[in-house]
């Protein structure tokens, strides 16, 4: 066996006890690189995923289908993750919402007047944050209950 197929086989074992059950992930980022990283991890893992390299694609992805969770990028040229987020908020409250952060954790961005996040993922990550975070909207919260969201209820 090759050191690829063993990985693949490794990393469905950890994650074999979530339910996929069909469970799709959009994930938006402009930058390439981070955008195939996080996808192929999220593919890896039995989910279906889709991309987009813009907030602006993004949310007209998430307008055309049903996400059960969001990963965005906190900045992005035209549209940044905070735009993003509201807007996937107003359409649908209780999908949860992901920001990929790169700044320090002592300067998180979800103190941002009108954020709706649900949870910040400071970069860099690897397969064990992924299985955290996936595990703790897909495992410990049903959708549309117990999520805790940093949303503020201004326009």
């Amino acid at each position: 066996m090759n050191a690829n197929a063993v990985m693949c086989d490794k990393t469905h074992w950890l994650f074999e006890h979530i339910p996929r059950d069909h469970r799709r992930i959009l994930v938006v980022d402009n930058e390439n690189d981070n955008l195939e990283f996080l996808s192929d991890l999220i593919f890896k893992l039995g989910f279906q995923v889709d991309t987009a390299a813009s907030g602006i694609k993004g949310l007209n992805l998430f307008v055309k289908s049903d996400y059960d969770l969001v990963f965005t990028d906190f900045k992005m040229i035209c549209s940044d993750g905070f735009s993003l987020a509201y807007h996937i908020k107003a359409i649908s409250p209780e999908t949860p919402v992901v920001m990929l952060v790169g700044q320090t954790r002592e300067d998180p961005p979800d103190k941002k007047e009108g954020c709706c996040i649900d949870y910040l993922l400071f970069k860099p990550f690897g397969l064990k944050d992924i299985q955290y975070t996936v595990e703790k909207f897909f495992m410990t919260h049903s959708r549309g209950d117990g999520v805790d969201s940093h949303c503020s209820s201004k326009p």
